[in-house]
């Protein structure tokens, strides 16, 4: 019973986290992305990683092994809320644990993200060279009109102080 009880405060406290976690979601799409670069960086199958994740042989894995590994992949500064709550986000059953099926369909999901955040980097990368190449023009077209008119208008300037 009491083993029932403390599993049960372990879900709730992990509830918790969680919901603080996804008061930043922006942060969360990030984590995914570099999450998915790493594994595929490291040429990761699922079936490895459950395999290799999962550090007491129960064919599942737990958020402890989760934050560990993801941890040990790269992501040392990560926090463990975020990683409690990306783990409940691939924990579809809602069992507290990470089955293959689940790993799969998690990792798919993983691929969907970082490459939503490539497009996006991708198109950012050109706004900032359009934003660049305008600045340049904008510099240009102002120098032509000083020079242009800046001569002009001092003239203008001394004329009015010598007609005065």
């Amino acid at each position: 019973m009491a083993k029932l009880e403390a599993a049960e405060k372990a879900r709730s406290e992990r509830r918790r986290s969680v919901e603080r976690a996804l008061e930043a979601p922006e942060a969360a799409g990030l984590l995914e992305a570099r999450l998915f670069g790493l594994l595929k960086k490291r040429n990761l199958r699922v079936a490895d990683v459950v395999r290799e994740w999962d550090d007491d042989g129960s064919g599942t894995i737990d958020p402890a092994e989760f934050y560990g590994h993801i941890r040990a992949l790269g992501l040392q500064g990560i926090q463990r809320q975020a990683s409690d709550a990306l783990f409940c986000k691939l924990d579809t059953d809602g069992s507290g644990e990470l089955e293959l099926p689940e790993v799969r369909k998690g990792l798919k999901a993983l691929q969907e993200v970082a490459a939503e955040v490539e497009a996006s980097e991708k198109a950012l990368v050109r706004l900032v060279g359009q934003l660049r190449h305008a600045a340049h023009a904008s510099q240009a077209l102002a120098k032509q009109v000083y020079e242009s008119v800046g001569p002009a208008v001092s003239l203008g300037a001394a004329s009015s102080e010598s007609a005065g």
